[in-house]
């Protein structure tokens, strides 16, 4: 849960390969004309020249270097700077559940195993009925923004 906070915040808060102005619009255009630069790598919203993989972002209203997708979960792009931050924490994520899972289901056959010799301990029970109250509702809050 650690490792998955960590690169939470890393791809939350870094940058994601923002384009910054370099110039005024004018030059800009003077440039563009100069070099005979298409229409399609010109960013009209941020008023700058883009390259073949900066695409611009209508949420953030910014110019992103391989530019993904906005992702509503962290609440930023995902480009250049933060891709590989986002994947970490989907990989700690994925581990989480599926080890938290494993767990469940160990304590389901041990509570099974503990009932079949005849030991119906209620404590064991509660036990085992809130892990598997605790893992549903985490796993379901996990991957809900996930859909």
């Amino acid at each position: 849960m650690i490792g998955s906070a960590i690169t939470f915040f890393a791809a939350n808060r870094m940058d994601p390969g923002q384009v910054t102005k370099s110039c005024d619009f004018k030059e800009l255009l003077q440039i563009g004309n100069d070099r005979s630069i298409d229409l399609e790598n010109f960013c009209f919203y941020c008023q700058l020249i883009k390259s073949t993989r900066t695409f611009h972002c209508m949420v953030c209203n910014k110019c992103v270097e391989k530019f993904d997708h906005h992702c509503v979960y962290i609440n930023n792009c995902l480009g250049y700077r933060n891709h590989k931050y986002f994947m970490f924490f989907l990989l700690f994520i994925s581990i989480y559940i599926v080890s938290s899972s494993i767990a469940r289901v160990i304590a389901y056959f041990m509570l099974d195993v503990y009932q079949v010799h005849g030991q119906n301990d209620e404590q064991w029970f509660f036990f085992s009925t809130a892990a598997l109250i605790y893992t549903l509702v985490i796993n379901a809050l996990i991957l809900i923004p996930l859909t």
